[in-house]
């Protein structure tokens, strides 16, 4: 009698442990397969996440002329107000490339098999443009007849693209940081000039954020 007690016992203990794992094989082959479809989500939320982690390169990889209307349009060639002091106390001039640095990338906005150009300038006459929020101008140019055009003059520290269109070109947004845990995220289309054959990008709507919030 005791034999068979404990043999009803074990069957039930053996039951109970069935159904423990059956469950639980259950509950993670459904978490991978949301975090699967997170992750896919989250891939097919962007076509160009810039700038890369690490946004200070050695090299330029924009043209030199390029660099020119850059410095131009951050400085008006004020050299006397935006430019530092060298070691040596001499000043760096307006266009000098040894006071100048950015990240940049090539990337074809409008589908057309033509990269326009993404412009992430950090260092300008010898000073940091950007500080510890990293937030700063982002410009983007277009060529257009052998002669780069500016099409959007954004802010913040990020730009993302995609995945909509908007005239034939991706959406743009930036992010721009107010402190660690706050700020704003700018988003831009880009709207045709009616007097004009190009066009250029537009703020459309902002939204701010506030991560402490969250986080509570």
């Amino acid at each position: 009698m005791k034999a068979l007690l404990n043999k009803k016992v074990l069957i039930i203990v053996f039951i109970f442990l069935g159904l423990f794992l059956l469950i639980f094989l259950s509950s993670g082959k459904k978490q991978t397969v949301d975090t699967g479809e997170q992750e896919t989500d989250e891939i097919k939320e962007y076509v160009l996440i810039f700038p890369e982690p690490d946004p200070y390169p050695q090299e330029s990889i924009t043209p030199d002329d390029l660099i020119d209307v850059v410095i131009s349009n951050y400085t008006g060639n004020n050299s006397e107000v935006f430019c530092d002091v060298k070691e040596d106390g001499t000043k760096y001039e307006i266009n000098d490339r040894e006071g100048y640095r950015d990240d940049s990338k090539y990337f074809d906005l409008n589908s057309d098999g033509v990269d326009e150009i993404l412009i992430f300038p950090v260092e300008i006459c010898g000073f940091i443009i950007r500080g510890a929020s990293g937030n700063g101008p982002i410009y983007v140019f277009q060529k257009n007849n052998e002669e780069w055009v500016k099409i959007g003059d954004l802010e913040g520290n990020l730009l993302r693209a995609g995945p909509d269109k908007t005239n034939g070109y991706y959406n743009l947004n930036t992010n721009y940081h107010m402190s660690a845990y706050s700020g704003f995220d700018y988003f831009y289309e880009f709207k045709a000039q009616s007097d004009s054959e190009t066009g250029s990008y537009q703020k459309v709507s902002e939204e701010s954020y506030n991560d402490i919030e969250v986080q509570k």
